[in-house]
């Protein structure tokens, strides 16, 4: 009896054992998940910075060369439709 007891005291700490290995595996493989999520995570928020950048710099250039195209008419139209053609420089 005394060899069955010891027996399945052997069996139970083997239990046991697995049963930590396999819970370590899990914690192991929630914190891969939530690592590579946040990973994913930061570089959509980077990636989406970037285009706002990118879409911020093209506003900005796109409302200059209005502006500059909108100066050069208004010289052009002064120049050629006033009777004056020093009405530029007034």
């Amino acid at each position: 009896m005394a060899v069955v007891a010891a027996m399945t005291v052997v069996a139970a700490m083997a239990v046991v054992a697995a049963m930590m290995v396999v819970a370590a595996m899990a914690v192991v493989a929630a914190m891969m998940v939530v690592s590579a999520m946040t990973v994913v995570a930061a570089m959509t928020v980077v990636a989406a910075m970037t285009v706002v950048a990118a879409m911020t710099v093209v506003a900005a250039a796109t409302v200059g060369v209005i502006a500059v195209a909108v100066v050069a008419m208004v010289a052009v139209i002064k120049i050629f439709l006033s009777p004056c053609r020093w009405a530029l420089f007034v």
